[in-house]
């Protein structure tokens, strides 16, 4: 029924779109007001904030207005590591939903509650998901900027992006934060450079101890390593060191929060999942000694506030987050270091590259795609070891 639910619900969607996008009249627009669309999750945000802030100096510097159309916690976040009070938020409409379902009513709340329908220019940082591409086609512009991986993917999903009038086509492997060097580049030749971007602290929020961070969750259960490495990971950790062990993260199945257990009945052990706010979470990181997790977003809040990070990575979409590749280092940050099974490579692994479809990774592995369709992460995070994450820990805190 849910599977039925969310077609049905893009699908309304799409019919809504199409028909805004065909009838949209397409007269010059010279209000001079430039929409920014934001999205992607807040580990997205943090990979791309610096770039937005040098983007909306750039129209600010042409005597534009700049909108920024995004979710209140990516705007809340975006305000903490840049000064962005010289933009305008748009609107808290925005129709951001993790599972990836249109909701029709949502989305056309969001466009009326906008201040205009037509923008001189309108610029995506993220063209992965449909949100932009959807907005793109609904909103009047000169000009609507975006960059897309070369993928080779066509479908219904991607009939929207005939509605760019400038797209630039990238390697599907180049880094986000390199793509988005390269549309400043071609939008007013900025030259923008890559680096982390430090997290501000908040003063009076602070954990006191020697602890180390696991974050457990991630985005889709499919990209999570499996609970019981990180069981034998955090036994590794007590058993060798003096650091307690401090579990982060949302909420987890009740299958996987049986496994820890034992693990949670060590008095060096405490369990934060789900029962911190977003600044008490950041400055966990903070405060931690060393951080692990999968390839998402805590990694690139512990790389944002310094803290020397592990990121288990599997082989999907080639180099395209992790690891990062920089143009300078910045104070206060911390470069993750990548842990990959063996054969992660192009030449050994023939998934290499994995992305989505039909809502499942595991395309060009067909055992992987059945066990992850079971409910099992992907094969390329469950034969990353124990050993191998302890091995890596070992090296980064020598």
């Amino acid at each position: 029924m849910k599977k039925i639910s969310a077609f049905l619900s893009k699908a309304i969607g799409f019919i809504y779109v199409f028909f805004l996008y065909h009838s949209r009249k397409n007269a010059k627009v010279s209000n001079g007001k430039i929409l920014i669309i934001v999205s992607g999750h807040l580990g997205n945000l943090l990979m791309d904030v610096h770039a937005l802030y040098d983007l909306k100096n750039y129209y600010l510097s042409k005597n534009k207005q700049v909108y920024i159309l995004t979710s209140s916690n990516i705007w809340k976040l975006m305000n903490r590591c840049f000064d962005f009070s010289d933009t305008i938020f748009a609107t808290d409409q925005f129709p951001y939903d993790k599972k990836k379902i249109l909701h029709l009513s949502k989305y056309r709340k969001m466009l009326k509650s906008l201040p205009d329908s037509a923008y001189e220019v309108i610029v995506a940082n993220l063209t992965s998901g449909y949100t932009a591409d959807f907005l793109m086609a609904s909103l009047k512009a000169n000009e609507k900027w975006g960059v897309f991986p070369d993928s080779g993917r066509s479908d219904w999903r991607t009939y929207f992006r005939r509605a760019y009038t400038n797209k630039i086509m990238v390697d599907k492997d180049l880094h986000e934060t390199q793509q988005l060097k390269l549309l400043l580049k071609q939008i007013g030749g900025i030259d923008h450079v890559v680096r982390i971007t430090p997290i501000p602290p908040k003063e009076d929020i602070r954990f006191d101890g020697k602890y180390i961070t696991l974050a457990l969750d991630s985005m889709s259960k499919e990209r999570r390593w499996p609970v019981e490495n990180f069981v034998s990971f955090a036994e590794y950790v007590l058993a060798h060191t003096d650091y307690d062990v401090y579990l982060t993260g949302t909420k987890l199945d009740k299958n996987d929060d049986e496994k820890l257990t034992a693990l949670r009945s060590n008095a060096r052990v405490k369990d934060y999942i789900g029962k911190t706010t977003m600044d008490e979470w950041i400055e966990m990181l903070r405060y931690s000694s060393f951080h692990l997790s999968v390839d998402s977003g805590s990694i690139h809040f512990a790389a944002s506030v310094g803290t020397p990070c592990v990121c288990l990575s599997g082989v999907w979409d080639g180099t395209r987050c992790m690891p990062y590749v920089l143009d300078a280092e910045n104070e206060g940050t911390c470069n993750p270091v990548c842990v990959y099974r063996e054969d992660h490579l192009k030449a050994t692994a023939g998934c290499y590259g994995c992305r989505m479809s039909h809502g499942f990774y595991g395309v060009g592995n067909d055992a992987c795609m059945k066990d992850i369709k079971a409910g099992q992460p992907c094969h390329c995070l469950s034969k990353i070891s124990a050993d191998r994450a302890a091995a890596a820990f070992e090296s980064i805190m020598r």
